[in-house]
């Protein structure tokens, strides 16, 4: 009775150590005392001998119960102190993440909100002085200073496109490609770019299967790997191997086992370079973070290139170091699609006679647009209202051949009006223009009925093949075809 109620108070206070102590250590001291008082009679043993005796062993045994359990005590107390250090260092990482992302997130809603009028003013400036390449003829100096010019319009267009790729606000066109051809065509393009004392090795096998990517953002990884590759070796001779090959998304991660990893084709470009330590290799990534000298470099292209792989479900990894060169890789899953070869582009023959509603709210680039139409001897009314556009369309609907606009428009966006100018005539050629496609993908333009999708800056060159598409002209026609230097 007395036992049952000390057991009773020690879990009245919740005491459950000294319950457990008295558990395995006192409990056994006194059951021992009891057994011994009750057979010492009969056996007729001296009381205190046997005492001594039990108690001894069992005190021997409630010690090392009590030690055994101190020890499991210490050791379950030392576990739950390792992983709250794993959490503890697993949330600093999702914080740091976490931090990243907001950055991220920051500087794609900073690009959006730029882009479109970035993008106009490129344009204007890209336009305006190829319209000029016309306007002066064969005259070396001026065709010489107007193509640096186009070629910096160019450069700026990459820059915006580069920080809408990072942030992933950019849309993309999946199509099954060969990277091996991809990157073939790329590397013609860019060694006209790298100093001659650089050699350029390739190693593009056959055979590899293809990969669903995007095509422009595929080149815009494949040439800033390589661009990186060669400020990395610097003003010394020094080499760059570009390979492609078929691989598994496991060697592009660290630590994993590749089973369960699919198959996938791997660009990989390495150099003899400066390489990195450790601490350049954790911030490569980082937007506007570079280790070149001012005017070397933006900071955006290994940024981007870590957008492009992940908005393609890719991995990348990295390996070097200081003194060693580096080598980059990264992995693309292979596609079940085959690649559709894409056909050249057809003769550029401009519309003639042609009556356009031309919807732009840049007053200057309208301007433009309209002055170069015209000039092919077709009639444009320009309008830089959604609403007003299509009251103007409603009042004379069999008027126009074709409507150009641009999707950021007042009252009614580009979309909204081709809708409801659809709605009214289904056969009508609409060209949507924007200077950010995150609204409306090429795709989707053309799945409404849309008929021609292009994207601000474009050349002079774009826009006729577009406005030829839309109108239907063939190689025919009634005008010889006019040459836009694209340089």
């Amino acid at each position: 009775m007395g036992i049952s109620l000390v057991l009773a108070g020690f879990a009245a206070i919740g005491s459950y150590f000294l319950l457990e102590v008295f558990a395995i250590w006192i409990l056994p001291v006194l059951a021992g005392i009891q057994f011994a008082t009750q057979v010492s009679d009969l056996l007729r043993f001296d009381l205190r001998t046997y005492f001594n005796l039990t108690a001894a062993v069992l005190i021997a045994i409630g010690i090392q119960r009590l030690t055994s359990y101190l020890f499991a005590t210490q050791a379950e107390l030392g576990r739950k102190a390792e992983q709250a250090r794993v959490k503890e260092a697993e949330n600093r990482v999702l914080l740091a993440q976490l931090h990243q992302n907001q950055k991220v997130e920051s500087l794609g809603t900073l690009a959006g909100g730029i882009a479109h009028d970035f993008n106009n003013i490129l344009s204007s400036i890209i336009n305006s002085a190829e319209l000029l390449q016309i306007y002066v003829g064969d005259d070396e100096k001026a065709r010489r200073n107007t193509d640096r010019i186009i070629n910096n319009g160019k450069k700026a267009s990459n820059l915006i496109r580069q920080i809408l790729t990072f942030s992933r606000m950019d849309s993309q066109e999946l199509k099954s490609w060969d990277l091996s051809r991809l990157v073939a065509e790329d590397l013609e393009i860019v060694r006209a770019t790298i100093p001659s004392y650089i050699e350029i090795e390739t190693e593009l096998d056959s055979d590899i299967g293809t990969v669903l990517a995007d095509r422009t953002q595929i080149s815009q990884l494949t040439l800033n790997l390589i661009t990186n590759a060669y400020h990395a070796i610097g003003d010394q001779p020094g080499k760059i191997t570009v390979s492609v090959k078929r691989s598994n998304l496991a060697e592009c991660k660290t630590n994993v086992n590749q089973s369960g990893y699919p198959e996938s084709v791997a660009v990989i470009v390495s150099d003899n370079g400066c390489g990195m330590d450790e601490a350049i290799q954790q911030r490569m990534f980082d937007p506007f973070f570079t280790t070149k000298e001012v005017g070397k470099g933006t900071g955006l292209g290994l940024s981007s290139v870590h957008g492009i792989v992940e908005s393609h479900n890719g991995a990348i990894s990295v390996d070097s170091s200081p003194g060693l060169g580096t080598t980059i890789r990264v992995c693309f899953p292979v596609s079940a699609g085959t690649e559709e070869i894409e056909k050249a582009p057809e003769r550029i023959t401009s519309a003639f006679g042609k009556v356009i509603l031309l919807v732009e709210d840049n007053q200057e680039l309208g301007s433009l647009i309209k002055e170069h139409v015209e000039r092919q001897g077709n009639q444009v009314d320009h309008l830089t209202d959604g609403v007003a556009a299509f009251e103007k369309f409603l009042s004379r609907p069999d008027h126009y051949d074709l409507v150009i606009t641009d999707q950021a428009i007042p009252s009614l966006s580009g979309r909204q009006l081709a809708e409801k100018l659809l709605r009214s005539n289904p056969d009508l050629p609409i060209l949507l223009m924007t200077g950010y496609s995150e609204s409306i993908s090429e795709s989707q333009a053309k799945s409404m009925g849309i008929m021609e999708f292009i994207l601000k800056p474009f050349s002079l060159a774009e826009l006729d093949r577009s406005v030829a598409n839309c109108t239907g002209v063939q190689a025919d026609s009634r005008l010889p075809e006019v040459q836009f230097s694209e340089a």
